[in-house]
C-alpha cells in the first residue's frame, strides 16, 4: 500500500488509518503503566513480574489441540523432508529448541504463594501432583516444543514471518511476567492463534466443541453439589 500513487505517498494515510487502532491501543497501555508504576492494578506486591518462561511451555500444548489430524500430518512431512534434506542443521535446532523448553520448564517454572494456599483451583491439583516435580516438568517439555513447533510452523506458513514473530513477542510479554499459573492468561494467545490456525477438520472441531462443553459442565457441576469444608468451618468450592 505504500508504494501506491506517485512516489509512494498516497497510501501512507490509508497506512495510518489501517494501523492508528493497534498503535493508539499500544500508546495508551505505555501511558497506563508509566501512570501506574506497573502492569499489575490493585495488590502491586504479590503481583510482581517475574521470568516464568514454564508458562509457554503449558501455553503450547493446549494452543496445539486444533492442529492434530491433517495439519499435524503436513507438518510432519515437512519437517521430516527437512531433515533428510539438512539432517545435521535440522537436529541441531531440534535439540537447541528441546534443550531451551526442558530448562525453562525444569529452572524457570515458579509457585505463586496464592497458588500454594488456595485448594479451591484445579491449577492447585495441577501443580501439587504434577508441576511441582521437577522431572515430570522436563519430562514433559520435549512435548510442548513439538507442540510449538507445529503452531508456529502452521502459523508462518499463513500468516508469515512477520506476523508469527510479533505473535511470538506478544505472547512472551503476556505470559512470562505472570507470577501465577491461571488458565485464563492462556485466553488471549488461544484466541489470536486458533483464529488464524488452519481451521481443523469437521469431526475434530466437534469433538474439540464437545470437550471443552464437557470439561466446563463438569466444572459447573463440582461447583454447585460438591462444596468442602475449609478448616475454618466455611464453605469453600472447586474453580478454576
Amino acid at each position: 500500500r505504500i508504494s501506491e500513487g506517485r512516489g509512494g505517498g498516497a497510501g501512507r494515510p490509508r497506512l495510518a488509518v489501517d494501523y492508528f487502532p493497534p498503535a493508539a491501543v499500544l500508546g495508551a497501555f505505555a501511558a497506563f503503566v508509566v501512570w501506574n508504576g506497573g502492569v499489575a492494578v490493585g495488590d502491586k506486591e504479590n503481583h510482581r513480574p517475574v521470568a516464568h518462561w514454564a508458562q509457554i511451555a503449558w501455553f503450547f500444548p493446549i494452543c496445539a489441540l486444533p492442529c492434530a489430524g491433517p495439519t499435524a500430518e503436513r507438518w510432519l512431512s515437512q519437517t521430516l523432508g527437512e531433515c533428510r534434506r539438512r539432517p545435521l542443521a535440522a537436529g541441531a535446532a531440534a535439540v537447541a529448541i528441546v534443550a531451551l523448553f526442558v530448562h525453562a520448564a525444569g529452572y524457570y517454572s515458579y509457585s505463586h504463594p496464592f497458588l500454594l494456599a488456595d485448594n479451591r483451583h484445579y491449577t492447585f491439583y495441577v501443580w501439587r501432583r504434577v508441576l511441582q516435580h521437577r522431572i515430570l516438568r522436563m519430562g514433559l517439555a520435549p512435548l510442548s516444543a513439538g507442540c510449538a513447533l507445529l503452531v508456529l510452523r502452521s502459523l508462518h506458513d499463513r500468516k508469515g514471518f512477520a506476523w508469527t514473530l510479533f505473535f511470538c513477542v506478544a505472547l512472551v510479554l503476556t505470559l512470562v511476567p505472570a507470577h501465577l499459573l491461571e488458565p485464563r492468561y492462556f485466553t488471549p494467545g488461544l484466541v489470536v492463534a486458533w483464529l488464524e490456525l488452519p481451521p481443523p477438520p469437521r469431526p475434530l472441531a466437534a469433538v474439540l466443541i464437545a470437550a471443552f462443553a464437557a470439561v466446563n459442565a463438569a466444572a459447573l457441576y463440582i461447583f454447585v453439589h460438591h462444596p468442602f469444608l475449609w478448616g475454618d468451618g466455611s464453605v469453600a468450592r472447586f474453580m478454576w
